[in-house]
């Protein structure tokens, strides 16, 4: 029997991207990370596997040239 760890709302954690391409704006990106977080999810049960678990939220971006 596995058991895998469950992490419950209200965690947050930044990530830093570097986009090197000109063609992809702030919009551009932006909803690609929240489309990321809905359908494609992290971690092992996540959306894009089958699974219910790993969606996240985008709270904030940060943009910088």
């Amino acid at each position: 029997m596995k058991c895998f760890p469950f992490i419950q709302a209200g965690w947050e954690v930044s990530v830093e991207y570097i986009v090197m391409d000109d063609l992809i704006t702030e919009d551009v990106f932006k909803r690609h990370l929240e489309a990321a977080g809905q359908f494609v999810g992290v971690g092992r049960f996540r959306p894009e596997n089958g699974g219910f678990y790993g969606r996240f939220e985008i709270v904030s971006v940060k943009w910088s040239e």
